[in-house]
């Protein structure tokens, strides 16, 4: 994976098939924030100048003629040198479903077209994420073996700022139904705080009874690729206690988060 190459300026990739708005955002990234911008034309071009290359931040068209915006956002989480890079979705596309679905599969922030009269404001958005997104390194450490289920050995982390989400319960009738409303709660307080799955350090969750452990490591497998689309997953310390707040509650996850 090439390593990002630290310059004083910042670099940002925009990736739009209408030239004329690739031009206005190089322009006002350019002149008035001195941020270097490489642009990017089609699917084909953006998936290869990002497999090349760590840049600041991206922005991103959904409706992109080949594989689609979308499919370029997967990619670049899944396999590039940006899986942790900043997206800033810019589209025609306003629908709820939409937006929901570009959020989860990893963009930072989502701006509906026409932006024409809020460019500076959106190019100062993009320079304000370069420099206050965390800095993730999620990996393994060899002398310790491989990790029992689907978590990371350790985060790494530079930040500026730090998200301590207290233990989230949600009720429900049986076990899957409260932990889908535990990570459901924990999205929206991420959300809260301008964050996503991205920023997340470390999952600490509790468990009442040990039986639990098989449903709660499905609940995983079924839907951590859905939260962390590049398919790396932060460490997670799974504790079995005698019980929580109240004997109707199955499980508890505590989270930490870097902005």
């Amino acid at each position: 994976m090439p390593r990002r190459e630290r310059s004083a300026r910042h670099r940002v990739l925009i990736i739009d098939d209408e030239e004329s708005t690739r031009l206005l955002f190089a322009r006002y990234l350019s002149k008035d924030l001195k941020i270097e911008a490489q642009l990017a034309g089609t699917c084909e071009q953006a998936l290869r100048y990002a497999g090349d290359y760590a840049y600041d931040a991206i922005l991103l068209d959904l409706l992109m003629p080949g594989v689609g915006g979308l499919e370029v956002l997967k990619e670049i989480r899944r396999t590039s040198p940006n899986a942790s890079t900043p997206v800033v979705i810019i589209s025609v596309v306003s629908d709820q479903e939409t937006i929901d679905r570009a959020l989860a599969e990893g963009a930072s922030a989502y701006h509906v077209k026409p932006v024409r009269r809020g460019a500076a404001r959106l190019a100062q958005e993009t320079l304000t994420v370069t420099r206050t997104m965390a800095d993730l390194r999620i990996y393994n450490i060899d002398a310790l073996g491989k990790p029992l289920g689907q978590y990371s050995h350790m985060t790494r982390v530079k930040a500026g700022e730090y998200l301590f989400i207290a233990g989230m319960l949600a009720p429900g009738d049986d076990f899957d139904t409260q932990c889908a409303g535990v990570f459901a709660q924990i999205e929206k307080a991420l959300k809260s705080a301008g964050a996503g799955w991205g920023n997340v350090v470390q999952f600490t969750c509790y468990l009442v009874h040990s039986q639990d452990m098989a449903r709660f490591m499905q609940f995983r497998l079924r839907e951590f690729p859905k939260m962390f689309a590049n398919g790396v997953y932060p460490p997670n310390t799974l504790l079995i206690i005698d019980r929580l707040v109240g004997e109707q509650y199955l499980v508890e996850v505590q989270t930490v988060a870097a902005l």
